[in-house]
């Protein structure tokens, strides 16, 4: 794969987890919070993407989504690790963020109500 290729896929795959990621990591709160199934899960995905991870790099039908859907869906689950979880150049902490989506939405109430 060519330097500027690969560039270009690491840009798509970073956008898609700073969009995603949070995401997750809001619907974990929506849920009370990081349990143990969200762990176990987690888990199983680890297995998944290390088996497909090539469905990353190379466009492959049907698998491509799945697997982007369980790194964020993972790295969501990681995040509430102490310190965060860094991938691809991203650092993500689930507790932190999961703060910043709270004020967000306080203050988007508030907007409303005036």
């Amino acid at each position: 794969m060519q330097n500027e290729s690969l560039n270009t896929l690491v840009h798509l795959i970073q956008t898609h987890l700073q969009a995603h990621v949070p995401l997750e990591i809001a619907r974990i709160e929506q849920r009370g919070g990081i349990t143990e199934a969200d762990v176990e899960r987690a888990r199983g995905y680890a297995l998944d993407i290390s088996a497909h991870g090539d469905a990353l790099l190379f466009q492959t039908k049907g698998q491509s989504g799945q697997i982007m859907t369980k790194l964020a869906e993972g790295l969501a689950v990681l995040s509430y690790c102490p310190g965060g979880v860094t991938a691809f150049g991203l650092h993500f902490d689930g507790p932190e963020i999961a703060t910043r989506l709270r004020l967000a939405s306080t203050l988007n109430i508030q907007e409303e109500e005036a």
